[in-house]
């Protein structure tokens, strides 16, 4: 009788292992697509320049003054371009396995400007006037006239279009390892 009840329980056993292993596994397993794991991904997508610029910094003359007070501005930073799909359209076709992207120009963009507590130097070259000395507002105001200069200088020597073409490809190399095509449009607006 126990070998019966043993035979019985390992055919039952064995009926339900087979039915879960065979029956529920689709024929063409395909990866599933998440529209925000694409987000994440670009953000993956980012240019570094390291840069180093110089500024001449002038603070006019006040009231009976006839001298401009002068600093010299040595600014050293990283400045990071990338590309934020948070604003973009993003539309799969399953049955084409196409995932198409229209990136909006203002989705590529300087994310950050990062400038070191040893990347900036003042060198003060005149303050001929002595009633209106520099103070830390105009040194704050040197800061931002340069750390602008920076961010121009890294915009002429195409840090958005590097950006751009970095972003394409992780998305495309991303995609077409979900199987699919990638149709990437940056629209000119």
């Amino acid at each position: 009788m126990k070998t019966v009840v043993i035979v019985l329980l390992s055919m039952i056993l064995g009926g339900t292992v087979a039915y879960y292993t065979f029956s529920n596994k689709p024929d063409d397993p395909s990866p599933v697509v998440n529209v925000d794991e694409i987000r994440k991904v670009a953000k993956l997508a980012t240019i570094e320049y390291h840069m180093t610029e110089v500024n001449f910094f002038k603070k006019p003359p006040v009231g009976m003054e006839w001298l401009p007070a002068e600093i010299l501005v040595i600014m050293k930073g990283v400045i990071s371009a990338g590309v934020n799909l948070k604003d973009a359209v993003i539309k799969v076709n399953e049955q084409k396995k196409i995932i198409t992207l229209v990136v909006p120009k203002s989705a590529i963009l300087i994310l950050s400007v990062d400038i070191p507590p040893n990347g900036i130097t003042y060198k003060t070259l005149s303050d001929p006037n002595p009633f209106h000395k520099l103070n830390d507002k105009d040194f704050e105001k040197a800061f931002k006239q340069s750390r602008a200069i920076l961010v121009k200088a890294a915009e002429s020597k195409d840090i958005k279009g590097k950006a751009k073409a970095e972003g394409k490809t992780i998305l495309q190399g991303f995609i077409g390892a979900l199987g699919y095509t990638a149709d990437i449009q940056f629209d000119k607006n």
